[in-house]
């Protein structure tokens, strides 16, 4: 699944470079290279040899504003400070490093797929601005917990696949879980805060909750149980609960009462 994820996110690297339209002029400084319009500037890369970064508000004196795709993928990364002028994130701008943890500021809006994917975190603040979480955003981490913001209202495919995450929320606003989302996680209880329309947690997502037959041997992929129990009382919109598994290889959920 790991090897999947890997050439999505290549996939996403290689078009990134293909079709990115560079407008503007050119700057740098301290190994940050970017382009400058009008609404300030986008970081394209980073060449430095630093391994711990902190990305600057300004570069000549133009506020930092969009991190481009593929921007610092695949460069050894162990830590990033994103300042709070940043908001908006490209496809796999991060992925694919040794990050351990992250802060994505609240003036972030919007974040592609794949942006922290393939690191090491532990730890992730998400902006309280964003409101979709894009596939593969968070994939492959070491993430123990997390925190969804009250903004979100999708959570799309694979975006915490492969992680530590024992429990999670997730928020009433949210009206849409995709493929795969929380797959390889040893979840034991999981929270809806609202209502979803059975087409925003279709067939598809059975799984999303579930454990991949390539991840333990002998258990095949989730069988579709905490779907059939969210929506056993409401075949339309669920029940909101908290429910409940006894291990986090079991395919039996219970709504906790």
């Amino acid at each position: 699944m790991k090897k999947s994820i890997m050439i999505a996110l290549l996939f996403t690297v290689l078009c990134a470079g293909i079709f990115a339209q560079k407008k503007g002029k050119s700057v740098s400084e301290n190994g940050f290279f970017g382009t400058a319009a009008d609404n300030g500037i986008t970081i394209t890369s980073y060449e430095g040899t630093a391994k711990n970064v902190v990305i600057p508000e300004k570069i000549a004196g133009i506020p930092v504003v969009r991190i481009e795709a593929a921007a610092f993928y695949d460069i050894e990364l162990t830590g990033v400070v994103i300042p709070n002028t940043v908001i908006s994130i490209g496809d796999s701008a991060f992925a694919n490093n040794n990050l351990t943890n992250i802060i994505i500021p609240n003036s972030v809006t919007r974040m592609g797929g794949g942006v922290f994917a393939n690191n090491n975190l532990s730890s992730v603040v998400i902006s309280d601005s964003i409101t979709k979480i894009l596939g593969n955003t968070f994939a492959n981490n070491q993430l123990k917990e997390v925190v969804i913001p009250n903004s979100v209202t999708e959570i799309n495919a694979s975006a915490f696949q492969s992680n530590m995450v024992s429990a999670v929320t997730i928020p009433n606003k949210v009206k849409f879980i995709g493929e795969r989302a929380f797959t390889n996680n040893p979840l034991t209880s999981v929270t809806f805060l609202g209502k979803i329309k059975s087409s925003g947690f279709n067939a598809e997502t059975t799984r999303a909750f579930g454990i991949d037959a390539s991840y333990i041997v002998d258990i095949a992929s989730f069988p579709g149980d905490l779907r059939d129990k969210f929506y056993a009382a409401d075949k339309i919109e669920g029940t909101p609960g908290t429910y409940l598994r006894p291990n986090g290889t079991s395919s039996v959920w219970t709504l906790k009462k």
